[in-house]
């Protein structure tokens, strides 16, 4: 089975961006229009937009050791932050 590209609306994705900026810049005024919106799709993309930054913004708050990608292969955890301690070592 082939994967369709899915077409998103114009009107979509300038909310979604808009959402996602003003979060950033305003959370609160963002989470207010956002449970003020109703279900339009200018106002999924603006919820939508909200949520991706709230979810990005969760991510980068978590310790580095939670931030390591453990869906290696050869079993080792690659650190996305320098500096992280190095917990594959040998123990003696």
């Amino acid at each position: 089975m082939e994967e369709k590209e899915q077409e998103v609306s114009a009107g979509y994705l300038k909310r979604f961006n808009e959402g996602y900026l003003l979060a950033e810049h305003e959370p609160e005024l963002a989470e207010t229009i956002s449970n003020a919106l109703g279900s339009s799709d200018q106002a999924t993309g603006f919820k939508a937009g909200r949520n991706q930054f709230m979810q990005e913004r969760s991510k980068d708050r978590l310790p580095g050791w939670l931030n390591r990608d453990f869906s290696k292969e050869n079993g080792k955890a690659e650190s996305r932050n320098k500096g992280d301690l190095d917990l594959d070592m040998d123990k003696e």
